[in-house]
This record gives structure tokens, sequence and C-alpha cells, in this order.
């Protein structure tokens, strides 16, 4: 049995925020029960270098470390954060920052192994060719996380993909179907692919419009219409897919569509140029948000509206989308890679094929979304429970685990 697990992510915090890693700040007390020991290498500006706390037998450390020379977006810090871009990681920049980190980590697991061995490695984040480095000076087999395919330019990305998964001893973990499929595609071998997709905690009880209504009237928003929530920057989404989404928003207004569009923003990510497109007279909404507002967004949402401008990428999908699954709000979005596994059409969503097509589905979805509140509860409940995707990944790291002892055992 696994009794010692290494975890390594950017910007990875033990209090929720507003990022994905939410998702492992849940998953994490799933799993201690049946770990000794979780070690967690942040990369993340805090005033402190390491804390630790103990979640039932299983302690649990985290030692942060200082990016190198890009700093994170929503941490305390002195330095200029002048390479990021309201508030999503670098591409190109983030390279060389990854690789610097890479050779930084495989130095960290060093020293901690020769004091606490441990028994394998899971990487929250792809960290590009660092992935290879930790793979190969690691004692002990390490797994990635792989959220989601970007699509750009294949000459470059593709490659880059295809070097960052393709070692002996790293085993990826694409987040969606579509995903692994690709992965597959650059040349990955079959069988050093495990589809595991990201995961929620669903509520115990399908929600209800009432509770919608509720959380309405502490926004001080509208009753009699629905409620069509964009959720920010969230993996692909980003400014030309809010330009496309207010775009067919106000486009649907126009031609008499009666409803309220809410663009929440994160404080760090909303532009000045965005209050021009605020106009609630009209049904328009562009405001930013904090955290605790946007948990209220997410539970008087009627239809979590996110149209995907890029139709070559291909989505995890979302951590948000799987959120707002969970308390039974169905998804309007465009045609991309991935989408089909969490929207089944008219049940959990719509998926447009046009701009055209967008229009006439935000008519049609008004007059549905009160009936897909049951199905999309139950798609949550069924395909993104996180209690069910603990175990999977406990059954993929301890078989991991298993097979470097018996390996050690041959030799």
């Amino acid at each position: 049995m696994l009794k010692h697990l290494v975890l390594i992510g950017l910007n990875f915090s033990p209090t929720k925020g507003a990022g994905d890693k939410n998702f492992w700040v849940d998953l994490i007390p799933l799993i201690t029960k049946k770990i000794k020991r979780i070690s967690i290498l942040s990369i993340r500006y805090e005033k402190k270098d390491y804390e630790e706390f103990r979640l039932e037998d299983c302690l649990v450390s985290i030692k942060y470390l200082s990016p190198i020379f890009l700093g994170t977006p929503d941490t305390e810090s002195k330095r200029l954060r002048i390479f990021w871009r309201r508030g999503a990681f670098p591409s190109h920049l983030g390279v060389i920052e990854k690789l610097l980190t890479g050779i930084r980590l495989s130095r960290e697991l060093q020293k901690l192994y020769k004091s606490n061995p441990y028994d394998h490695i899971h990487l929250m984040d792809n960290f590009g060719f660092s992935n290879g480095i930790i793979a190969r000076n690691s004692p002990v087999r390490v797994s990635v996380s792989a959220i989601a395919y970007q699509g750009k330019p294949k000459a470059i990305y593709d490659p880059y993909l295809r070097v960052s998964y393709n070692h002996s001893n790293l085993t990826v973990v694409p987040y969606s179907l579509a995903f692994c499929k690709k992965i597959a595609l650059l040349g990955i071998k079959k069988n050093k692919i495990v589809h595991i997709p990201w995961g929620t905690k669903v509520p115990d009880h399908k929600p209800t419009l009432a509770a919608r209504k509720r959380a309405k009237s502490l926004l001080s928003l509208p009753l009699d219409k629905p409620l069509f929530l964009w959720g920010g920057y969230i993996q692909q989404i980003k400014k030309k897919d809010f330009l496309l989404a207010i775009e067919v928003a106000m486009n649907a207004l126009r031609k008499g569509f009666e409803g309220l569009f809410y663009f929440a923003f994160k404080p760090k990510s909303i532009e000045k140029d965005f209050a021009g497109f605020n106009k609630p007279e009209e049904g328009i909404l562009v405001k930013e948000t904090t955290t605790e507002e946007f948990n209220l967004l997410k539970l008087a949402a009627d239809i979590f509206y996110s149209p995907i401008a890029n139709k070559n990428c291909i989505v995890a999908p979302p951590l948000t989308w799987i959120e707002v699954l969970s308390l039974g709000v169905p998804i309007l979005t465009t045609k991309a890679g991935g989408v089909e596994e969490i929207i089944i059409e008219g049940k959990t969503g719509f998926i447009a094929k046009s701009n055209d097509a967008l229009i006439k589905k935000i008519f049609d979805i008004k007059d549905e979304y009160k009936n897909m509140i049951q199905y999309c509860y139950t798609k949550a409940l069924n395909s993104y429970n996180i209690n069910d995707i603990a175990g999977k990944y406990l059954k993929l790291w301890n078989k991991q685990s298993q097979d470097d002892i018996q390996g050690k055992k041959d030799i």
C-alpha cells in the first residue's frame, strides 16, 4: 500500500481560492484516509516557507518554493508580475520557468527521498520538459495531470507535448477521453495513459429552484429573468472567448431575448475597457467578483454560458463546468474537443456549431433549463463525484507503487 505520496504543483495552497487547485484541496482530505504521509512542493510565493498539519492519521507537509522569475498572480510579493497576463500563466516564458523549476524540484526530491523515502510522485501540472527531468531522476514512478489541449500551432505545440509526456517512467493522466486520444496520436504508448476526470463535491440532494431564487435575492438580481452566468477566464476560456460570448449575448438581446447575462471576472483579470460592456438596463452585467460572490452566483445561475472560440482545443472539461453541473445548472457552449463528454444535448446543456446557432440555443435553453436540473445533477453524481475520483487516483498510485516494489524484488 502507498505510504508516502509527493504532490507537485504551481500555486497550490491548502485553502480554497479561485483556481483549479480547488480540486486538490477537496481531494487531499479523501486520500489521506489511505495514506500515512503526503508531501507537497508548491511553486508559490508565501510569507512562510513550510507548513504541516494532520488530517486524520496522515501528516501533510507543504514546502513553498518561490518561482525563479515569473512570480504568481494572487499572492503577496514585492516582485513585479510583469510576465503575467490577466492572471494566466504565460505560455512562452512559462516553458523556461518550468524548465528551470524542474531542475530545482529534482534536487528537492532527492533531499526529501533521503530523509523520508516516498512511494510515488504526482505532478498536478504539466511542467513541460521538466516532466522528463523529474521522471528520469526519480527512484519511483511518476504521474502527471494532462488538463487540456490548447490547440496552438501544431508544428510547435504537438512536439512540445510529445517531449513533455514521453518518458518510460511517466504515466500521463488526461482529464478527458478526447485528450487521451490526442496524446496517443502524439506517440505516447496507450499503457502510459490513464484517464481520470476532474471531480467536485456533489450535494447530497438535488438543488431546487427555490434555492436559486434565494441566491438571486441575496445578490439583488431579478427573479423573473433567467440568469446566464459567464465564469471568467477558466482553462481555455480567454479574452477572445469573452468577446465572442458578449457579442452573441448582445445580438440575442437585440432579437428580443429576455434574460440577464452576468459576466463575472476575477479582480485581477478584468480590464478597464470592459466597463463599457456593462449595461444593466439592457440585460448585461460585467463585474469583478470575489470568490465568495462567485460561489453565490453559481447557486443563483440558471444557465452556465461558456462559448469557446478556439475550435482546435480540447477542454478538460473545465472544473467550473463540473461544479455548476452538480448544482443542476446546464451548460451552453460551442463545439470543441471534449465538450460532448459533459454535455448531453438537451439534457445537461446545448452545444452550438456556429454563432447563429448559439443565438438560437440561447432562446431554446431558456425554455428547457428547468427540466434539466435532475439530468445535470445525476451526470455530476455519476461521472464527476470527487469520492469516486479519489478512488481512481489511489488505485493508480497504489498499483504503480506495487509495481516498483515488485521490480526491485526482481532485481
